[in-house]
């Protein structure tokens, strides 16, 4: 650095201004930061210790020890490679210092440490291009004579002891080269530097300092006009530009089309526009880009991931694993490639290799934020195979709460500006509402998702999972909203569209619309028709049972049954079919049937247990009961009232069990119940009713 200085303002004959403009910006700031550090220790030693190691001799000797290292501590800085040099430069310049100063010797590396964190800070807060900014314009001024240049590092060696070896060095080699290419030298590793110190900030997420950094060596890069350099720059920029914005943003690939005139056969901006495609959800035209190129060594880690992301967009969760550990083979530090390894492999339902994935990315790169939601997603994802209630699930879902916790931590040291990371506030607010919302912490559920949806309102997820909070405090209206606009938003699968529907049924009991008794039936004949066996298939029965339809319950399943003899579902509601027709012996031999395939279906259970408990046949109807609230992806409003008849159960057997404490099981499932409430200062009689139920998601995002 100093060196393209020395030659810089020689070739444009600046002369003594140079070395006065040296003088001025470096001596100030070698004595202020040992100022600062003669202050500090003053003031941790106190003013006896002042009379061992001596202020003004620390002031006056420390700049002028262990030059080279200062140079390096100046250079290495303004390069952003500080974090890599600083312990081996504090090591050997308290090296030297115990050797001058051996009163000195316990203390000095921490006293040099401290200057050293004072020096780089203020070296940080100066403009460090404001002295080589004006020297790369005016290339035709550049024939000043060679002794010139060594007259100058001469004066400034007298005048700068700590630049000794960088000057001595340049005045060795420094003879009768042509000092025009010299220049163009020195710009090209000026530009170089600066953009791989941009690759740093924007793993840093320091997007302003990056995209001013670039901006600063623009007229430089386009005066080199060499095409490596100028396709590296525009990459950058585009870079810059996708992680501090939107990856699919037309800036971004404004950028990418510039850098691919430049360097049109270079594999790393090819795949980094298909990353762009994919992004943008254009994924034939990434498909494309891809198969258009074979990738080369250095970029064939970007090339395998963008592979991988594709197998994952067709549902080819295995091409996916393989893609992804073919881009960790290449590049280790491929931090995406990892993360989506980690996504994969948790998909495969490989969990704990999954978790093994995330947690060697956060301690290889504890900035990168996608490791954290890694991580807790695959707590979340341990807790849905505990026994709902039980501290095994407890601990997974604390975990997954610390996780998402420790990245909001991250975030505030970082103090990355929010504009930059709202996508991934989002995505990390929607995930602390959903382990929240397990946890049965529905008031800060709520918040978190709300913020979420506020931060990012295109996000399905954060809908998805407020719906189902609202459904559980029986706010129908709004969990209706909320479905709605998931599917808006892209959410189509089975599982929420039925719970679309579930809601519409909802809203008609509540409020006697018939137009949302059709929103459910053209929704639920829809998803029939589509898949046969399904979810949707109780909505539509229970449809067809409030328009005393009867016989058409009969017909869709028999349908549905001949195609799929197993179909729980429909066995389920053809059962019921019998019950509402007075076939009492038919419903028994289809839920035996049914319990046959599946001893924990939730529909036979409770029906079973339903009917021993009408009975008052308490010791036949608690293990059919407790079968119904053990853990399952089903979340129904049956459920409160399955442990208020169980809590009744238990009281008229007057077992071990107490009354109280089942329904305070159910107060930690269902909080704001109104039933459950009651029933726990009163057992009253409640009349359960069949009604529409929901499905929980087994992951938090």
């Amino acid at each position: 650095m100093l060196g393209e200085i020395v030659i810089s303002y020689c070739a444009t004959n600046i002369g003594d201004a140079i070395l006065k403009a040296v003088r001025d910006r470096y001596n100030p700031i070698v004595t202020s930061a040992a100022k600062t550090t003669a202050e500090q220790l003053k003031q941790k030693y106190g003013n006896g210790f002042e009379d061992i190691w001596g202020s003004q001799n620390f002031i006056e000797m420390l700049p002028s020890l262990g030059s080279t290292e200062l140079d390096t501590a100046i250079e290495s800085t303004y390069q952003g490679k500080w974090d890599i040099e600083e312990a081996r430069v504090a090591q050997a310049i308290s090296n030297k210092l115990s050797e001058n100063m051996p009163q000195l010797k316990t203390y000095a590396l921490e006293f040099v440490q401290c200057f050293l964190s004072n020096l780089t800070h203020l070296l940080k807060e100066k403009d460090h291009n404001a002295l080589t900014k004006r020297l790369f314009v005016r290339q035709e001024e550049i024939g000043i004579m060679v002794q010139e240049t060594h007259k100058s590092t001469r004066k400034i060696l007298e005048m700068f002891p700590i630049f000794q070896a960088s000057l001595q060095k340049i005045d060795s080699f420094i003879s009768d080269i042509d000092l025009k290419d010299k220049l163009t030298l020195s710009e090209r590793k000026r530009c170089e530097e600066v953009l791989k110190r941009c690759d740093l900030l924007i793993s840093r997420y320091q997007f302003n300092e990056a995209r001013e950094a670039a901006f600063e060596i623009k007229e430089v890069v386009h005066r080199i006009a060499e095409l490596k350099v100028l396709g590296r720059f525009y990459n950058t920029l585009a870079q810059i530009e996708s992680y501090g914005g939107n990856k699919s943003s037309p800036e971004a690939l404004d950028y990418l089309n510039r850098a691919a005139e430049y360097l049109p056969d270079n594999a790393v901006i090819k795949t980094n526009i298909g990353v762009h495609y994919y992004a943008a959800g254009e994924i034939n035209r990434a498909r494309e880009i891809l198969s258009s190129f074979s990738p080369d060594k250095k970029g064939a880690s970007n090339y395998y991931n963008l592979e991988g992301l594709i197998c994952v967009s067709e549902k080819n969760l295995t091409g996916a694993e393989t893609s992804f550990r073919r881009a960790i083979e290449n590049d280790e530090t491929h931090w995406e490639a990892r993360f989506n390894l980690g996504r994969t492999l948790a998909e495969l339902e490989k969990l704990l290799e999954a978790e093994t994935v995330f947690s060697n990315l956060h301690e290889a790169h504890p900035q990168f934020l996608p490791a954290y939601t890694g991580l807790c997603n695959v707590f979340f994802e341990l807790s849905t195979r505990e026994v709902y209630g039980s501290e095994q699930e407890k601990r997974y879902l604390e975990t997954a709460r610390k996780w998402i916790s420790d990245c909001l931590q991250v975030l505030k040291v970082l103090k990355i500006d929010e504009r930059y990371i709202i996508n991934d506030i989002g995505n990390i607010l929607g995930n602390l509402g959903a382990v929240e919302a397990a946890l049965g912490n529905i008031s800060e559920a709520q918040r978190h998702l709300l913020r979420s949806i506020s931060l990012v309102p295109s996000r399905q997820d954060p809908h998805y999972n407020l719906a189902l909070i609202y459904h559980k405090l029986e706010q129908f209206d709004k969990a209706t909203s909320e479905l709605e606009e998931a599917v808006k938003l892209g959410r189509n699968d089975e599982m929420t569209e039925t719970n679309l529907a579930a809601m519409y049924l909802a809203m008609f009991n509540q409020s006697r619309n018939i137009e949302y008794l059709q929103k459910a039936l053209n929704l639920s004949k829809e998803l029939v028709d589509k898949n046969g066996c399904s979810l949707a298939l109780n909505n539509l029965c229970m449809v067809y049972f409030m328009m005393k339809e009867e016989y058409k319950v009969k017909e869709v399943c028999e349908n549905v049954l001949a195609k799929n003899p197993t179909c729980l579902q429909a066995l389920s509601e053809l059962a019921l079919y019998y019950d509402r027709t007075d076939n009492a012996a038919e419903a028994i031999t289809i839920r035996a049937r049914i319990l046959e395939f599946d001893p924990d279906d939730f529909d036979t259970n409770y029906a079973l247990g339903s009917k021993h408990y009408e009975a008052q046949e308490w010791d036949k109807a608690i293990p059919l009961l407790i079968k119904c609230i053990k853990p399952s992806p089903l979340s129904s409003n049956l459920l409160p009232n399955i442990y208020i008849m169980l809590a009744r159960c238990h009281k008229a057997m007057e077992d071990d069990i107490k009354p109280f404490d089942v329904l305070q099981a159910g107060l930690k499932r269902y909080p704001e119940n109104i039933e459950l409430k009651k029933e726990v200062s009163r057992l009253a009689e409640v009349s359960p009713e069949r009604s529409p139920r929901l499905f929980v998601p087994k992951k938090p995002s």
